[in-house]
């Protein structure tokens, strides 16, 4: 930073001021920033760490024009300082994405706004290829995630107890006979083997369908 002919008393001031703003705005306390930014802005205009925490206080009060202009002239003063054009730049696409968001909101087109036009039905079936009703949830609709999850996860842990039990010697004497459990996982085992199978595809089918329901949209 350069010394722009400052004494060593406010060349010291300045230093000292640099790292109470920037320890307020650590810890939140942004009017403590604030004033401190003001008074940095007074002793040293044309300082490009000045501007930059003046920016940096600015932005964390959600006055982003302000901010923007703040880099904007750090980046002048110092054209190399990569790290006011980087905050310009991550300023400046915030700032279009919330025109955009707005436009949309004007036009009637909450939707986009909201996310909706970014799931695909693609990834409503990926998520439910993963376990039933994450697809579901996925697309929104939450009732017929949480049942299809419920009884997919009831099926599944029903399978793991039938099929696994030979196996593992684990005796489930309070829910089925020894002899069945030896003899492998029996009519139970296969019953629970199609129904998890018939949840779990038609999960993907619903997701998949609705998902391209609500593309067309």
């Amino acid at each position: 930073m350069a010394q722009n002919g400052r004494s060593p008393a406010e060349q010291e001031e300045f230093q000292r001021l640099s790292e109470e703003v920037a320890r307020a705005l650590h810890f939140g306390k942004l009017q403590q920033a604030e004033a401190g930014a003001q008074r940095l802005m007074e002793l040293a205009p044309n300082s490009t760490t000045a501007q930059e925490l003046f920016g940096d206080v600015q932005w964390a009060l959600r006055k982003t024009e302000v901010a923007r202009q703040a880099y904007r002239r750090a980046m002048e003063l110092e054209p190399a300082n990569a790290d006011a054009e980087r905050k310009y730049a991550e300023l400046s696409l915030q700032e279009g994405q919330n025109r955009w968001a707005v436009e949309a909101i004007l036009a009637g087109d909450e939707g986009h706004f909201r996310g909706a036009a970014h799931k695909s039905p693609g990834g409503a079936a990926l998520r439910s290829v993963l376990f039933p009703g994450l697809g579901q949830l996925y697309n929104g609709d939450f009732d017929l995630g949480v049942i299809l999850a419920g009884v997919g996860l009831g099926l599944f842990m029903g399978l793991l107890a039938l099929f696994l039990a030979p196996l593992t010697g684990t005796v489930l004497g309070s829910f089925f006979p020894r002899a069945q459990i030896a003899g492998g996982p029996g009519f139970w085992g296969w019953a629970s083997l199609v129904g998890y199978l018939g949840v779990y595809f038609y999960s993907i089918w619903e997701a998949y369908q609705a998902g391209r329901a609500a593309a067309r949209k």
